[in-house]
C-alpha cells in the first residue's frame, strides 16, 4: 500500500520542494502534466479549513484539504469508504467511537462509511483525502 501512495503522489507532481509553485488554474482550464504544482497554492493561508478538488477521475476523486493549526474538520459522515493521508504538517482523527489517531507526514488511515468522524489540525496541515 505504501508503494501505490507513492507511485500517487509522485504522478501528481507532489513533494515538499513545491511550495513555491503555481495553484490550479480557476478557470476551467487544464494544466500541463509536466508542469509543477503546490498543494499549498490551492489554499488560502487564512483559512483554517480548505478543500478543494484535486482530481476526479472515473471510479473516485481526490481532494486536497488544508487544516491550519487549531482549525477543525467538523464532525460529519462519508457515504463510501476514504483514504485520509497526512502530506505535512500534524492532525488528529476521531471518531463517535472513540476511536483517535494521530496522523504526521507520510502517515494515512481508512475512514469506514457512515461513521461519524472530525480532524484537529495540531500543526498547519496539508493532506489528501481519496474517496
Amino acid at each position: 500500500m505504501k508503494y501505490l501512495i507513492l507511485i500517487f503522489i509522485t504522478a501528481l507532481g507532489i513533494s515538499n520542494s513545491l511550495a513555491q509553485s503555481s495553484p490550479l488554474p480557476d478557470d476551467g482550464t487544464t494544466t500541463s502534466a509536466m508542469q509543477n504544482l503546490s498543494l499549498q497554492g490551492l489554499h488560502s493561508p487564512e483559512k483554517p479549513i480548505s478543500a478543494r478538488p484535486l482530481f476526479t477521475g472515473a471510479k473516485g476523486t481526490t481532494t486536497a484539504l488544508q487544516i491550519l493549526k487549531g482549525g477543525q474538520l467538523k464532525s460529519h459522515t462519508s457515504d463510501v469508504k476514504a483514504l485520509l493521508i497526512c502530506l505535512s504538517g500534524q492532525v488528529s482523527y476521531g471518531t463517535s467511537q472513540g476511536e483517535t489517531q494521530t496522523l504526521s507526514p507520510g502517515g494515512y488511515l481508512f475512514i469506514e462509511p457512515q461513521v461519524e468522524h472530525w480532524v484537529d489540525g495540531l500543526e498547519d496541515s496539508q493532506l489528501l483525502l481519496i474517496k
